[in-house]
């Protein structure tokens, strides 16, 4: 992304603009952390993704949203949750530190670096920077 400058003829303030420049085929976001979150959960009580089925999965995610909200203002954060199609309820607990394991466990920053290498090494190529 490139910000540029102008002024505004309507305005004559001057005003920054973004425009994307170039972007990478990488895509990590946040539901890709969610997944981890619950996989990892999933793996602490011994369950699997096919245990929970997929309706219960999908709850989880929403839980684990929830828990990442959370820690971003928090250092621990915890939900329940009962699954209705297994009868069984749940407790997902998390601690910012357990969050940053997971993380780095999926080489989140290097996926990240990555990224951003793509990205310069494209700017490069069509003279942008």
């Amino acid at each position: 992304m490139a910000a540029i400058p102008y002024v505004s003829a309507e305005s004559k303030q001057q005003i920054v603009r973004a425009e994307v420049i170039a972007k990478s085929d990488a895509f990590v976001g946040g539901v890709d952390i969610d997944t981890w979150i619950v996989e990892h959960y999933l793996q602490k009580i011994g369950s699997s993704r096919a245990e929970v089925r997929e309706i219960g999965f999908m709850n989880l995610l929403e839980v684990a949203e929830s828990l990442k909200i959370r820690l971003s203002i928090a250092d621990e954060a915890k939900e329940a949750w009962f699954d209705d199609e297994n009868f069984m309820s749940h407790e997902l607990q998390l601690h910012r530190d357990e969050l940053g394991e997971i993380l780095e466990h999926q080489q989140l920053l290097e996926q990240l670096r990555q990224a951003i290498d793509e990205v310069l090494a494209i700017a490069l190529k069509i003279s942008i920077i």
